[in-house]
C-alpha cells in the first residue's frame, strides 16, 4: 500500500514520465510489426529518391499533396536499411514527442486537469490508431500533430497578450502545417476563422471585424498557394 501511494506521489509530481510509460505501453509493441502493403513502396524510394514512386512524387522532397512524406526517413535508410524496427522506432518516439507537447500546450491553454486528461487519452492509443500503425503516413500525421498544437497554442497566446510575435509564429506554423502535409492539415483555415469569428471579430464591432478580416488573409493567402 505504500508503495503505491508513493507511485502515484511520483507519478503526480512528474507526470511527464507516465505519460511516456503509458504510450510504450500502449505502442511498443509495433516495434515488431511489418510495414503495411503501402508502406513497401518506401523501400523502393529510398532506394532510389530521385524515382517517381507512388503517391511520393519525384526527388527526395517529393511532390504533391504527400510531398516531404518520405524525408523523415532518409537519415533513418542510411543508417539501419531496411530493418523495419527502426522506422517504426522513429514513430513510436515521434509519439512520444507530440503526446508531451499536447499535455504541455492543453495545460497552458485550458489548465493542468484538462491537460492531464487529454494527453492521457491520446496517449493510451485511442486517436488515430490506423494511421499511426502505417509508417508513412504514422510519421507525417504525428509532426502534423505537434505542427498544429504549436499554432493553435500562439494564436492563444496572441489572443491573450496582443502581442503580434504569436501572431506571426502562429501564421508561420500554419505554413508548416499546411505545406508538410497538406492532404491532411488544409482544414486549418477554418480553425483560424472560426478562433477569429469567436474571440475577435465581434469585440468591437464594425472596426474589430475588419482588423480580424486583415489578420485572416495571411492565413488565406498561405492556403491558396499551398492547397
Amino acid at each position: 500500500m505504500e508503495i503505491f501511494k508513493r507511485l502515484i506521489s511520483f507519478f503526480n509530481k512528474r507526470y511527464s514520465i507516465l505519460l511516456i510509460l503509458v504510450v510504450l505501453l500502449s505502442y511498443g509493441q509495433i516495434l515488431l510489426m511489418q510495414p503495411w502493403e503501402d508502406d513497401q513502396g518506401l523501400f523502393i524510394k529510398m532506394a532510389d529518391l530521385e524515382s517517381n514512386v507512388g503517391y511520393f512524387g519525384r526527388g527526395p522532397l517529393g511532390e504533391g499533396a504527400y510531398k516531404y512524406t518520405a524525408v523523415p526517413f532518409i537519415p533513418i535508410y542510411y543508417f539501419f536499411g531496411t530493418k523495419v524496427y527502426a522506422y517504426f522506432g522513429l514513430i513510436l518516439t515521434l509519439y512520444v514527442i507530440s503526446t508531451l507537447f499536447i499535455y504541455k500546450i492543453f495545460s497552458k491553454v485550458f489548465g493542468e486537469i484538462a491537460g492531464r486528461v487529454t494527453s492521457f487519452i491520446f496517449a493510451s492509443g485511442y486517436i488515430a490508431s490506423d494511421g499511426i500503425w502505417r509508417m508513412t503516413n504514422g510519421v507525417a500525421t504525428l509532426v502534423s500533430f505537434v505542427l498544429v498544437s504549436l499554432f493553435f497554442y500562439f494564436y492563444w497566446k496572441y489572443y491573450k497578450t496582443k502581442n503580434y510575435k504569436f501572431y506571426i509564429s502562429s501564421v508561420l506554423f500554419f505554413f508548416l502545417s499546411v505545406q508538410y502535409f497538406v492532404v491532411r492539415d488544409h482544414y486549418l483555415v477554418a480553425l483560424a476563422i472560426v478562433f477569429e469569428t469567436l474571440f475577435f471579430a465581434f469585440k468591437k464591432f464594425p472596426k474589430s471585424l475588419l482588423v480580424s478580416i486583415l489578420r485572416i488573409i495571411p492565413f488565406l493567402i498561405i492556403f491558396y498557394y499551398c492547397v
